[in-house]
């Protein structure tokens, strides 16, 4: 998880020199809780910016944003995204173009 030091690097929570590292640490443990509890899935780049919006919202709550990224990714079926070959990003995506071509 090389890039969660690169997640919203404007905002204060995420940055060292305000928060010291409990942003950054918080993330890192979210991220790695979700990729153990989901190994088909893992972590993936990305990924760290939605645990680091709902981290945000959430006031900074592991518990509150864990459950909120499960409930994206399995309800609203955004595992897809990013499962190995992104099946369902294609889909979006194709979806997407075919609506505003």
């Amino acid at each position: 998880m090389k890039d969660i030091d690169r997640t919203f690097p404007q905002r204060k929570y995420f940055q060292v020199e305000h928060c010291g590292d409990v942003g950054i640490q918080t993330l890192g443990r979210l991220l790695q809780k979700f990729a153990s509890e989901h190994p088909d899935i893992g972590y993936c780049q990305g990924m760290n910016f939605i645990a680091g919006f709902l981290l945000l919202i959430s006031g900074g709550s592991e518990l509150q944003s864990f459950f909120f990224m499960e409930l994206l990714t399995f309800k609203y079926k955004i595992d897809g995204f990013f499962k190995d070959g992104f099946p369902e990003l294609k889909v979006r995506v194709a979806i997407f173009n075919k609506l505003f071509k």
